[in-house]
């Protein structure tokens, strides 16, 4: 019992001060040591739940983050692989197809160098 609910149950029976608060007997006295251990244990224990708690949600919205940033990060990283490779392609076949664009519409229009005007 703590010192608080002992006094509650004196102030109960109206207990004067002059009255001499029973002492328990050794047996009792280490019972009442055992419960009074096993309370703080308790506490520490309860305190220790709640470090843990809070650890564990923690961590869980950090893998969460975590998750999110690898998806974001593969997203990106294919993107940049089809942006590679469309630029690649790009450099290979512009030039030939520009030349052969270029005899394409070459052959198309009459070449206008001749000098004949009508």
């Amino acid at each position: 019992m703590d010192s608080r609910s002992a006094a509650s149950v004196l102030a109960e029976l109206r207990w004067d001060d002059g009255y001499a608060v029973p002492v328990a007997n050794a047996e009792n006295k280490a019972l009442e040591d055992e419960l009074q251990k096993m309370q703080k244990e308790k506490v520490n224990l309860q305190n220790e739940l709640a470090d843990l708690e809070e650890r564990t949600e923690a961590m869980t919205s950090h893998l969460k983050n975590v998750r999110q940033e690898f998806s974001f990060t593969q997203v990106n990283r294919c993107l940049e692989q089809i942006r590679w490779t469309r630029q690649t392609f790009l450099q290979l076949v512009s030039p030939g197809y520009f030349a052969s664009s270029v005899r394409d519409l070459s052959g198309l229009y009459p070449s206008t160098s001749t000098g004949n005007k009508s």
